[in-house]
């Protein structure tokens, strides 16, 4: 894993100014490298844990429907099974289904 450099720190400072105010001050609160390495490390581990939490919930839900069906499930029916929104699905459904069929 990469080193964390004051200069990308500063570019993320720049970055959450505008999108995230809560990031922003709390980054700024940060005292030294190491704390800030570890605050980061720590976003990046919770985006990967929800991205695959999505992923476990679709494919339940593609595994559920198929058993049902016997039928490739369509990206409608996942959605009215997870609730998930059309855009997450269309990042990951179709990764999903060539894991499974294969």
């Amino acid at each position: 894993m990469k080193k964390l450099t004051e200069e990308f720190y500063e570019e993320l400072l720049a970055l959450t100014v505008k999108r995230n105010k809560g990031i922003h001050t709390k980054l700024l609160n940060l005292e030294d490298m190491e704390e800030k390495e570890e605050y980061i490390d720590t976003l990046a581990l919770a985006r990967e844990t929800k991205t695959q939490h999505k992923k476990d919930q679709i494919r339940e839900a593609i595994l559920k429907i198929f058993q049902e069906t016997s039928k490739q499930p369509t990206k409608y029916q996942v959605h009215k099974v997870t609730g998930i929104a059309y855009v997450t699905l269309g990042k990951y459904y179709d990764e999903i289904i060539g894991e499974i069929y294969n």
